[in-house]
């Protein structure tokens, strides 16, 4: 099963699921807005049911969302009008393919989705282009190859049973702090509530 189509399907159980640990996630949306600035232009990648994505929206200029996810992106929509955000576009796409101009954004966030890409670092150097110099790039990263080597294993019967998209990376955070870093980036802020949980990063441009 192609990732698109294993996020559309779980999309609608997916949008209905709880934050498993709400107390990081609202500490990151606080520090995230400590970032922004009304005159911003924000992209996000694998933007998923637009959660996020509404909760920034009212603090930047425009916010452009985007996914795989044909399904996913058509909830985030619904989302978008049921809270009467209209500073924000959507775009069913990957990193690599975006309708989204190089040096044009303020920040580019990417929340829980590096270690699915196709290629982290080809989809850093991306997100890279899209930032103008000075900008900011934040992401939330599980570093599965930390403390969760076991899932290895239980991956591949994950998949057949559609529990699992087709890419998993279980990076190291020393792995994606460098793969930023060469990227032509610096690393602002770092925050990890612990071995096992998403590392939240904050890097600027050089």
């Amino acid at each position: 099963m192609s990732s698109s189509k294993f996020w559309d399907k779980i999309a609608p159980g997916y949008a209905k699921s709880k934050i498993k640990d709400i107390e990081s996630y609202e500490r990151k949306l606080k520090i995230t807005q400590g970032h922004l600035t009304r005159n911003m232009n924000v992209l996000e990648i694998g933007c998923g049911t637009g959660m996020t994505a509404v909760k920034h929206s009212p603090f930047v200029n425009h916010y452009h969302a985007t996914d795989i996810s044909s399904a996913m992106i058509e909830i985030a929509k619904n989302r978008a009008k049921e809270n009467q955000i209209e500073n924000i576009s959507f775009e069913v796409n990957d990193i690599l393919n975006l309708s989204v101009k190089n040096n044009s954004k303020d920040a580019v966030l990417a929340m829980s989705v590096l270690h699915l890409l196709d290629n982290v670092h080809d989809g850093i150097d991306e997100i890279g282009k899209k930032l103008k110099s000075g900008a900011l790039f934040i992401s939330s990263t599980a570093c599965l190859g930390d403390k969760m080597q076991f899932l290895k294993v239980l991956l591949p019967f994950m998949r057949l049973v559609g529990y699992a998209p087709s890419k998993v990376h279980f990076l190291k955070k020393k792995e994606l702090l460098t793969v930023i870093e060469a990227n032509n980036f610096s690393i602002i802020h770092e925050w990890q509530p612990s071995q096992t949980k998403a590392c939240f990063i904050i890097a600027r441009k050089l």
